[in-house]
């Protein structure tokens, strides 16, 4: 039975969810040695092999693109800097919904690009 990793990320103006997910992804190969699969737009894996150097050939098993639907599934989200003071951005996060219809696993851990595993203490169900 497969086991693995999806993530999501889709930049926007505001965050580097390329980035993120590049750092989650190095961090669980590390720690729990199984694949990894991104789901993402052709916009941000290009930034993130043309401004942050990424390979992404090594970090991530598959990519798999949501070009075809990222224009009609945006939302706009408050990004707070941690003051009143806020900027508003496109945040692309339907596509979770389909998380596992985008998997190529049998099973499926789908975290957040901003949660890290530092250890070997995180478990793949089963």
């Amino acid at each position: 039975m497969s086991k693995g990793i999806l993530l999501f990320a889709h930049n926007n103006e505001q965050i580097d969810y390329g980035k993120m997910a590049y750092i989650t992804a190095r961090f669980a190969k590390k720690n729990l040695n199984v694949p990894i699969s991104l789901v993402t737009d052709k916009g941000t894996l290009a930034w993130m092999k043309d401004n942050d150097n990424i390979d992404v050939e090594e970090t991530f098993d598959k990519i798999i693109f949501t070009d075809e639907y990222v224009k009609d599934k945006n939302q706009i989200r408050r990004y707070y800097d941690g003051t009143l003071e806020y900027k508003k951005a496109d945040f692309k996060n339907c596509f979770r919904a389909w998380a596992f219809e985008y998997s190529p696993y049998e099973q499926t851990l789908v975290i957040d690009v901003d949660f890290l595993i530092v250890n070997d203490r995180t478990k793949i169900i089963g």
